[in-house]
């Protein structure tokens, strides 16, 4: 079994850049809704402020952040195969958008359990349940199935993923923090959103790397 190391995720990371690079397109789910976001507040500062609204904007802001990650990694991965399209990306994005909802909140749920019992079964379940989004998105899994696939293609993995999402988290608060510093107001939306989308993009490289090594296929590549 080819396990996954330091670098096969370097040469992803490098793949991330490139297919951003040669599909600007990918921004577009997350550029298209930043008017709305906008004009709904979805933001910290416009929740707390609105404490009499706050499960009701929290609700939209989860609603709108997942719709935006779903349909950009479909057009990710749509890109890696060269067949981008925008529309069947969002249209894709709203159908599985309830299944991978309340796949969201039953992840959330078990994490919680987990991390109550004892701190390592919580970051075991995250670590594990990380690609149920992706198994219903591209391998048209069922609620179950899915968290079943994604609990066997991260087999053997543990320990990578669990550096590699404590690497991104520390990273991504570290570069949101100096943005934030640095960067004028009306600048940080856009950046946020190519944040948004690499981070989207990276995980749908990720999971097809993680499939083609269940599947006993990583002699090939990715894209």
């Amino acid at each position: 079994m080819t396990r996954l190391s330091v670098d096969h995720l370097w040469n992803i990371v490098r793949q991330t850049i490139g297919v951003l690079r040669t599909n600007p397109i990918i921004l577009l789910p997350a550029l298209a809704v930043l008017p709305l976001a906008g004009m709904m507040g979805f933001s910290v500062e416009g929740i707390i402020g609105n404490p009499g609204n706050i499960v009701v904007r929290a609700l939209l802001w989860l609603l709108v952040t997942l719709f935006v990650f779903l349909a950009t990694m479909v057009m990710a991965d749509s890109s890696v195969t060269g067949q981008c399209n925008l529309a069947s990306a969002l249209g894709q994005g709203i159908k599985n958008l309830p299944l991978v909802l309340v796949a969201t909140v039953m992840s959330v749920v078990l994490i919680a359990v987990g991390s109550l019992l004892f701190i390592v079964p919580g970051i075991v379940f995250a670590i594990k349940m990380s690609y149920v989004p992706q198994a219903i998105m591209f391998d048209k899994k069922g609620l179950f199935e899915a968290f079943s696939y994604s609990w066997k293609i991260t087999g053997g993995h543990e320990v990578a993923l669990f550096w590699l999402a404590l690497a991104w988290g520390v990273g991504s608060a570290a570069l949101g923090y100096f943005l934030e510093v640095l960067l004028p107001l009306t600048v940080q939306p856009y950046l946020t959103t190519l944040l948004q989308s690499l981070s989207a993009t990276f995980m749908v490289l990720v999971y097809r790397w993680l499939r083609e090594a269940a599947d006993g296929e990583i002699g090939a590549s990715i894209i």
